[in-house]
């Protein structure tokens, strides 16, 4: 029995540790920067960049000075955002309109 209860206490253990990793690489480390990694002026393609979180993503890497292509359904969402990209941030932006439910 007092195996058993070693064996898990060990698992616990390693789940703890692990959890904890996950934290700091979050929370606590630096984060990598893309644009060193990729170089600034490199290009980077957003789905469902008309809105919400694709939208969100097409401005965090514009920001960091990355030229974006933008893929969504609806053109004129596409090209309000585009606008707003290449007006804020002056980098390239591309826009490709497609439904990608209609293979």
């Amino acid at each position: 029995m007092l195996s058993l209860a070693a064996l898990g206490i060990l698992k616990t253990s390693c789940v703890a540790y692990k959890s904890l990793l996950a934290l700091m690489k979050y929370f606590v480390l630096p984060r990598k920067d893309l644009g060193q990694r990729y170089g600034r002026g490199s290009w980077a393609l957003i789905t469902g960049a008309s809105d919400g979180l694709g939208k969100q993503y097409a401005h965090d890497f514009a920001q960091e000075g990355f030229n974006i292509v933008l893929v969504a359904r609806n053109k004129a969402k596409l090209e309000a955002v585009a606008q707003e990209i290449t007006d804020k941030f002056h980098v390239e932006v591309m826009t490709i309109i497609y439904d990608f439910s209609e293979l």
